[in-house]
């Protein structure tokens, strides 16, 4: 159960650009204290050693690393995050991510309002951005990725999904979706992509 939260609080909740293992270590035991998570320090520490060298590749030269340990994990290749070894801090790669097809971001978006759809009926683009578990958040990406593939979300889902600006303030507008409704447009996008032929 740790293994996931600690995961899902630096890629979703964490917010600062870059962190050394002691900082997100102190963050992420804070945030599982407020969950009422039980652990050690030891195991955070663990998870967090897992995660980043899961995404970040393992350093040339380095010959106390054996078997598995030594290599590069596939993760590696989506370029999330950085180590900048003069500084001894972890960064993550903020901006646009050539490899992440809209499909993919759609289904996490569509995730992530389900979340919402039942209160209100429309999304300020934001919230997409820049709140924990957003889409936003989990690609770091910034606003005008986003809003790229919003775009094309909208061909995608023949404008059941879209989006525009009115006053300077941007929002997806929910009206033809349920929960449900979103949980299926999400796994047709998945099927679309992975299925076609």
């Amino acid at each position: 159960m740790v293994r996931g939260l600690v995961w899902h609080l630096v890629f979703s909740a964490f917010y600062e650009p870059e962190f050394n293992k002691k900082q997100m270590a102190m963050f992420v035991g804070k945030r599982l204290d407020a969950m009422g998570v039980v652990t050690t320090q030891g195991t955070i520490e663990r998870e967090i050693d897992c995660c980043v060298r899961t995404y970040v590749p393992a350093m040339r030269g380095v010959s106390s690393l054996a078997g598995d340990e030594g290599f590069d994990c596939p993760l590696s290749d989506l370029g999330l995050l950085r180590f900048i070894a003069d500084d001894n801090i972890y960064r993550f790669s903020m901006g646009p991510k050539p490899t992440l097809a809209t499909p993919i971001f759609g289904y996490a978006l569509l995730s992530f309002l389900t979340q919402v759809v039942h209160t209100r009926r429309t999304v300020a683009i934001d919230e997409c951005i820049y709140h924990e578990g957003s889409p936003g958040q989990i690609f770091k990406l910034d606003e005008n990725s986003v809003v790229e593939h919003l775009e094309i979300l909208a061909d995608l889902t023949d404008g059941r999904l879209r989006f525009q600006e009115t006053a300077g303030l941007r929002q997806i507008y929910l009206d033809e979706f349920t929960e449900d409704k979103l949980g299926r447009a999400a796994i047709s996008l998945l099927d679309r992509y992975y299925c076609h032929d």
